[in-house]
């Protein structure tokens, strides 16, 4: 029986969970050098060059680990040629203490290598760019602005620059002054006249008026301050005692009610009874309604008096009741005007065939 001590398979689930070191394939103890700002450190060996132009071949062979061999071995893996080799060892290469190639910018640029300005985004270390059509160079404020002249025209459309402040003035160049009035500025303005009562019309200012059809019409006040108003018809013309203003009366019209009840107490039968009201002094009834009532059988008659204590009347309306029945209702439709001191009668008769209670009420409005 052998044992013998076999690799591990690694499977990685994230990012570091395994470290490999870079070495040499034959001997594994020899690794890659890797520096705090985790760049690979690389070493050009030490190797014999032979001249590559005539100036190299004046200069004789370049004697190997030196700092030119370093930096021809460099420009021959870019494919690159270096200045002269006296320029080279002189100026342009030097070599650290660890045996680091230092290029200067002569062979950096041959190298096509970066140069670093320093520190980034700072003005001490920018390379200015200066801006021109081939001709004619930028100018700039001495704040660093840009100088701009528009010569062209706005193209056509909304074209927003930015906000324009203007300054308003009047004929003698004394500013015109705004307040800030419901989050809107509003200017200024201050008649001499405004707000005093009776003063003389202040010029340009703003009137209420109406148009005639053809021309402005501005209303007209009394020494008070009272609109005067002229009341005309359709046609135009004025209204006058003889063409008065047309007035109607409804049942609606405000005023003093009027409920005058009535109970005609054991009237016999065959019997009347007469329910007067009379309109009070210096009104107007309008009869309105007339509401009568019985045990037994029984007939009504509305009537008004032809004027003031003339003892004449007129019949307008007349209703029956019956037992199923008993209430008689006579709501007036077309309002009925009785003058001041004209009576209102309802003649109440007792249809049955023995005495009972007649009940009748006039109502309506004085006004």
């Amino acid at each position: 029986m052998s044992d013998f001590a076999s690799s591990l398979p690694v499977r990685t689930e994230t990012n570091g969970d395994v470290v490999v070191k870079l070495v040499d394939g034959t001997t594994n103890t020899q690794a890659a050098a890797v520096d705090a700002s985790g760049n690979v450190q690389t070493l050009v060996n030490n190797t014999t060059l032979a001249p590559v132009n005539s100036q190299d071949a004046a200069d004789g062979p370049v004697a190997p680990g030196t700092a030119a061999s370093k930096a021809m071995l460099i420009a021959a893996q870019y494919n690159a040629t270096l200045p002269t080799l006296a320029d080279t060892q002189q100026a342009a290469v030097q070599v650290d203490a660890s045996g680091r190639l230092l290029v200067a910018q002569a062979v950096a640029a041959v190298l096509n290598a970066t140069v670093v300005q320093g520190a980034p985004n700072t003005i001490g270390n920018a390379w200015p760019v200066l801006p021109t059509d081939g001709t004619n160079s930028q100018s700039f404020t001495a704040a660093g602005e840009a100088k701009v002249d528009i010569t062209q025209p706005i193209p056509a459309g909304t074209n927003l620059i930015g906000s324009v402040n203007s300054r308003t003035e009047d004929g003698a160049g004394t500013a015109i002054t705004s307040s800030l009035i419901n989050s809107k500025q509003r200017l200024d303005v201050d008649l001499a006249s405004e707000g005093t009562n009776g003063a003389a019309v202040p010029f340009g200012t703003l009137q209420v008026g109406g148009t005639d059809g053809t021309d402005l019409r501005a209303i007209s006040v009394d020494t008070s301050g009272k609109v005067n108003v002229d009341l005309h018809d359709a046609t135009g013309a004025a209204f006058s005692s003889a063409n008065p203003l047309p007035v109607s009366i409804s049942s609606s019209t405000p005023g003093t009610p009027v409920q005058d009840y009535k109970d005609a107490t054991a009237i016999a039968a065959a019997a009347s009874d007469n329910h007067d009201y009379t309109v009070t002094a210096g009104k107007t009834l309008n009869l309105a309604r007339i509401w009568a009532s019985a045990s037994g059988k029984l007939k009504v008659q509305v009537e008004v008096e032809t004027g003031v204590a003339t003892g004449t009347f007129v019949t307008k309306f007349v209703g029956f009741n019956s037992t199923a029945a008993p209430n008689i209702d006579i709501t007036v439709v077309s309002v009925i005007a009785v003058a001041a001191g004209v009576r209102v009668r309802v003649v109440a008769t007792n249809e049955d065939k023995q005495s009972m209670d007649l009940y009748s009420t006039i109502e309506g409005t004085e006004v």
